[in-house]
């Protein structure tokens, strides 16, 4: 907290801060199909709950950690991992109940992952590299989730030069979110398809399964599959696409909601049916292009979650500013605090001013004069208080104080401001795989 001075004056402050753990939510939370088993309901996606850090500097740690059988919460330290070529090299083969999260921008694993059988997974903050591919070279993903695997949240990643693809969910898979996440092929390969959902039109076990949601998300770079679906209800919401071949194609009983998304001209094929004569639909709503085509199912499926649309003109810059690696910690949420309803309620006096600037944390600055005191208090709708802080200004000046917003669970909140009796309220919404 600062105190900036005006014509010399002194003044005398009492500040009192609290931050209310009472109020405390789960901070980080997945949303959408991950949040569900098969079709119920099953609240956010836990990892390794409340385990202790594990923190690793090496691929065998890594490995050792997350292929053990009890919960584990990772905290990947550096650059590690030689990398794969064909079905050699490092692999990781997540079991159940896991966290695993880069403690600082940019940290790249090579390897593969390959999720079978397992769930309750959490991967924020890295990433994760292949080795670039050719069309004679298609074996391993970078990130291949198959089985009865369900609930995996993938969050703030890139994900990039797959041999096969980026990142596929196939053969009965369910309950997947990725979030946040940029898809992308640097080095020029021939095969550069990045996200295969269903392997086969003939895949009796992923029937009414293989349901997942992608949203923030950047494709880059990439030939096609962005993603290419089967049997799925596939949710791409406020998504980015640039310099890509084909982007979200429905295939044999896929389902595709395709909304709020940005594509660049730089996108030869938007959309699309992969093929006719199977039951397959791809739905654009209040996307820059038009692109719903349909073969069997004549309506876009409802999600059973609340999520956040965002205009398409918004989502590049929402995108582009936040997607990938780019959390500053382990308890760095990410996404965006904006105001809205400017002046909700305000009463203030002539001449006395609030000015709000937003970017993770919310900065306050208040132009308060003779005695006044002010009061800010930060709180949920229902009445709950994330923050108090309350300063008493004998003489003119300015006051400026910041809340930490970066622990705080995506979200409404409400931001009032009293100056000794005058009132001024703001609706604030931290976004990021925001349900609002």
């Amino acid at each position: 907290m600062k105190l900036i001075f005006h014509r010399f004056y002194v003044i005398f402050v009492f500040i009192i801060i609290v931050i209310y753990e009472i109020c405390a939510q789960q901070e980080c939370a997945s949303f959408g199909w991950a949040n569900y088993d098969g079709q119920s309901e099953a609240g956010p996606v836990t990892g390794g709950g409340k385990a202790a850090p594990v923190l690793v500097t090496s691929f065998a740690a890594l490995k050792s950690a997350i292929e053990s059988t009890d919960p584990k919460v990772i905290h990947v330290m550096n650059d590690m991992g030689n990398g794969y070529k064909g079905t050699s090299g490092d692999v990781l083969y997540p079991k159940s109940d896991k966290t695993v999260i880069g403690i600082k921008p940019n940290i790249t694993v090579r390897c593969s992952w390959q999720i079978k059988n397992a769930s309750n997974i959490i991967v924020k903050n890295l990433i994760c590299r292949g080795p670039g591919n050719s069309n004679s070279e298609q074996n391993w993903d970078v990130v291949n989730i198959q089985g009865s695997s369900k609930r995996i949240w993938f969050d703030h990643c890139t994900i990039m030069e797959g041999e096969d693809g980026n990142f596929d969910f196939v053969k009965g898979a369910d309950n997947l979110t990725v979030t946040w996440c940029k898809f992308t092929y640097v080095t020029g390969g021939e095969h550069n398809f990045s996200n295969l959902i269903g392997s086969s039109d003939d895949e009796p076990q992923s029937q009414g399964r293989l349901n997942a949601t992608f949203a923030y998300c950047w494709w880059e770079n990439v030939n096609s599959r962005c993603p290419r679906a089967r049997y799925g209800k596939i949710h791409i919401l406020n998504c980015y696409y640039n310099k890509v071949g084909s982007g979200a194609f429905a295939g044999y009983m896929s389902n595709l909601r395709v909304e709020g998304c940005c594509f660049e001209s730089s996108v030869t094929n938007p959309t699309g049916l992969i093929s006719t004569g199977g039951k397959a639909g791809v739905f654009t709503i209040d996307c820059n292009i038009e692109g719903t085509k349909k073969d069997g199912y004549n309506t876009p499926f409802v999600p059973p979650y609340q999520y956040k649309k965002y205009t398409y003109s918004e989502v590049k810059s929402l995108v582009t500013g936040n997607a990938g690696p780019t959390l500053t910690g382990p308890s760095d949420c990410g996404g965006v605090v904006r105001v809205v309803d400017e002046g909700l309620f305000s009463s203030l006096p002539e001449k006395e001013s609030i000015h709000i600037d937003v970017s993770g944390n919310l900065r306050i600055k208040i132009s308060a004069k003779n005695n006044r005191k002010v009061k800010i208090i930060l709180q949920t709708p229902a009445g709950c208080k994330a923050a108090e802080l309350i300063n008493i200004v004998n003489h003119e000046g300015i006051v400026s104080e910041t809340i930490d917003m970066k622990k705080l669970q995506p979200g409404a909140y409400i931001l009032s401001i009293s100056i000794d009796g005058w009132f001024s309220a703001r609706r604030i919404i931290k976004s990021q795989n925001t349900i609002y």
